[in-house]
């Protein structure tokens, strides 16, 4: 795409926040309150911090390609 470009305008990355995309996940859809996710979190506490963690190390490895990909 920066290659398509040819410099016209600005690339950018984006990844949505772990947080978000858990909520995504567990809530299915986008929310205010968050009462599914909170209820996940609390009764699956060490299940929800390791989906987290799983998150967070795969979007930090999809931002490090968006980077070397020229964004």
């Amino acid at each position: 795409m920066r290659h398509a470009l040819e410099g016209s305008a600005t690339l950018i990355g984006f990844c949505g926040a772990p947080w978000t995309l858990f909520t995504y996940m567990i809530e299915g859809s986008g929310s205010k309150l968050f009462s599914k996710a909170k209820k996940w979190i609390f009764a699956w506490e060490q299940d929800s911090l390791n989906l987290l963690n799983t998150l967070t190390d795969i979007l930090v490895i999809y931002m490090k390609n968006i980077i070397k990909s020229g964004a």
